[in-house]
């Protein structure tokens, strides 16, 4: 310990809290149909551009791993409560802009989790709405960084929000219901 103008140091450092991740009970693959309905490009080097795509939910599948060589068309999602054909679930998504200095793309989607329950979709869009329309964060590194609890756990996660960067804006968040599908083999 040293003494420094009549204050105690101490040599304490502050541990990094780790965010403990639980393991997944089921991994759900969810699809969204994406349409691609403009996409023009003015021929220069560094010319001007835009693109644009509409977007409507698809489908919840439960995920076999066991299986090799499947391809899968929609976006692995983790879950830590345990789920079966025929359950409902609640898929929270976003439809977001994005773009450079010289044009810009709408409709770009992000899947941001699943849900066992409607309430618990509720209170993460809410919490990433308060995050978007709040006053701006001057430390870019926890700018788009927002606290989401997932059902199945009491741990607060921190969700990544690639719509908050420099030239993206979120448009809107989705809470799909869906029913979980069976993996079939028309799918592979």
């Amino acid at each position: 310990m040293a003494k420094r103008k009549g204050v105690l140091m101490t040599k304490h450092r502050k541990k990094k809290e780790e965010v403990p991740v639980p393991k997944p009970s089921t991994t759900l693959e969810v699809y969204l149909h994406k349409q691609l309905v403009e996409d023009y490009h003015s021929g220069e080097r560094y010319g001007d551009w835009r693109r644009a795509y509409t977007n409507t939910f698809g489908s919840v599948t439960i995920r076999d791993d066991r299986e090799s060589g499947r391809y899968w068309r929609g976006e692995n999602v983790p879950v830590a409560f345990p789920v079966k054909p025929g359950d409902t679930v609640f898929v929270l998504w976003a439809e977001y802009s994005t773009g450079d200095s010289f044009g810009h793309e709408t409709g770009t989607t992000d899947i941001i989790t699943v849900f066992q329950h409607y309430e618990t979709a509720l209170k993460a869009r809410d919490a990433i709405y308060a995050k978007v329309r709040g006053p701006e964060d001057p430390n870019w590194q926890t700018r788009s960084t927002i606290p989401l609890t997932m059902d199945g756990t009491k741990t607060v996660y921190p969700y990544y929000a690639p719509f908050m960067g420099y030239f993206e804006r979120l448009d809107t968040l989705h809470i799909s219901p869906a029913t979980v599908e069976e993996q079939n083999d028309d799918d592979q």
